[in-house]
């Protein structure tokens, strides 16, 4: 090789050094922009709006608003799938009437300049919950929005209902004697000590109404909401950054007529009183409290299509279970029915005390304590699903006639006749008739001194042996003198359960 050649080759072998390493330098950027996460950014303006007629509330300018992006509220599955599968009873749960941002941690925020306009940047893709907030001007929701790679606009998530999302009003304190009358949609409304209202109240959907802890309203007249064709629900809650039971407002009271729906009850200590009045509430949401929502010597209750979970806490005291007040509850309340609810994880989803005509019927009761609780009464429970209730599907007690037809019981324990030893809870009779059990301890269980034989004939027991259906029902013929733990003592009468189906009763549980 000539001295030429020998130059030419190492010239060559440059040029291929050099395109080699553009080549790996191309590459790297290549894959620097290939692995970089594609993120969006949130831009867009916030108002506040003075309008309660007092120039101390005009703001300013508008910074300090918070905006801040939060993980949609996981929806309870039960619940989901008992509105799949019965699409009549309750109400399809949503963001709108689960999702509380004070139980929540913000993934990202931003705040408000003077002039409302913010710029939130680095947000990973995906579904979140918008929420705006500034401290006495309440907060405002954009559920559910889509934030995509690139620049979003808060404009693009308010649309048809929150065509005023990026709107904040002043929060107004009630205080006693209020003259208030009526709650307006996208406001704010705090309870900071016991209140009582003289008057009618009107709650627009989409209001709210906050109740410091431990706070009581009364309200002596009539309440009912007003539908804004806006979608929303009405709110009423407690007051605060924390929303744990131990902080929760005290009770809501009305003396008067009630004709509400679309209505958020959470996180009430003694719970949502209705007395001496009329009620109708449809499409209701009482969740989170130590009591639910209660009917007291009302002369006509109808109460359909409510959603009721997390209500009462189990006390128990040897081998017997007690509970207190009821996802929702009635005494003495003529011309009354529960229908088209769903009931789940309460202490007792429907408790019906004296003297009541009550009516509970295609409801569906799943992984409460006691499904549906029955005291001196009359009333029906019919056409219901039980699924999975920890003590009792259904149990009734004191000197009454229930009558219990055509449920399906898929539990543990179906229905419980009688309380321990206690005298004063003798005598119930109930009838119990064309159902389905098909549970595992026992289907239908006598106890005490409950001495009236129970008529629980023509029933389905998912099994036609003799054996197994003595298994099933607990009586007299259980009674065991040197064994108190099932509660069968000498006095304790029968239940005559012959004769039995042989195949299910095909029209029970809910009505389609």
């Amino acid at each position: 090789m000539n001295f030429m050649e020998d130059k030419m080759l190492h010239t060559a072998r440059q040029i291929l050094i050099r395109i080699a390493l553009a080549l790996m330098i191309v590459t790297l950027i290549l894959g620097c922009s290939c692995t970089k996460p594609k993120l969006g950014t949130l831009i867009g303006t916030i108002q506040l709006v003075n309008d309660s007629g007092d120039p101390a509330n005009d703001p300013a300018d508008f910074s300090g608003v918070s905006i801040a992006l939060y993980a949609p509220a996981v929806l309870d599955t039960a619940i989901v799938r008992a509105n799949i599968k019965y699409p009549g009873v309750g109400f399809a749960i949503s963001q709108e009437t689960e999702f509380d941002h004070r139980e929540h941690t913000a993934l990202y925020t931003a705040s408000s300049a003077a002039d409302g306009s913010f710029n939130l940047a680095e947000i990973e893709p995906g579904r979140y919950n918008i929420v705006l907030s500034k401290a006495g001007w309440g907060w405002r929701y954009l559920l559910d929005c889509m934030v995509g790679v690139g620049e979003n606009t808060l404009s693009e998530f308010v649309s048809g209902k929150n065509n005023q999302a990026t709107i904040l009003y002043p929060e107004r304190t009630i205080s006693y004697n209020d003259q208030i009358q009526s709650l307006k949609a996208d406001h704010f409304y705090k309870v900071e000590s016991d209140v009582v209202l003289i008057h009618n109240l009107s709650i627009e959907r989409g209001a709210y109404l906050l109740l410091t802890p431990l706070t009581n309203l009364t309200l002596i007249g009539n309440l009912t909401t007003q539908d804004n064709e806006s979608g929303s629900y009405a709110k009423v809650l407690v007051e605060g950054s924390s929303v744990e039971l131990d902080s929760a407002f005290g009770k809501v009271m009305v003396q008067g007529n009630v004709e509400i729906s679309g209505v958020v009850f959470s996180n009430s200590l003694t719970g949502v009183q209705f007395t001496g009045g009329s009620v109708v509430a449809a499409d209701i949401r009482v969740k989170n409290g130590s009591s639910g929502l209660m009917c007291r010597n009302c002369v006509a209750v109808d109460i359909s299509n409510a959603v009721v979970s997390g209500i009462g806490q189990l006390i128990t005291s040897g081998a017997n279970i007690y509970s207190t007040d009821g996802g929702l509850d009635l005494t003495s309340c003529d011309n009354s029915q529960v229908r088209q609810s769903v009931l789940s994880r309460c202490n007792s989803g429907v408790k019906v005390r004296e003297f009541c005509d009550t009516n509970v019927h295609d409801c569906y009761f799943f992984y409460n304590t006691i499904g549906a609780e029955g005291l001196v009464n009359t009333a029906i429970y019919e056409h219901n699903e039980y699924l999975g209730n920890y003590s009792y599907d259904i149990r009734v007690y004191g000197t009454c006639s229930p009558i219990i037809r055509k449920n399906n019981f898929q539990s543990t324990r179906g229905v419980n006749i009688g309380l321990n030893t206690l005298l004063a809870f003798l005598n119930c009779n109930p009838l119990i008739t064309r159902n389905n059990f098909n549970c595992e301890v026992f289907a239908i269980r006598i106890m005490g001194n409950n001495m009236i034989d129970v008529d629980a004939t023509n029933n389905y027991f998912y099994s036609t042996n003799f054996g197994r259906l003595e298994e099933l029902i607990w009586d007299q013929n259980d009674y065991n003198p040197h064994d108190w733990s099932n509660q069968i003592i000498q006095n304790t009468a029968y239940i005559n359960y012959i004769p039995f189906l042989n195949n299910k009763v095909p029209d029970a549980g809910i009505r389609m």
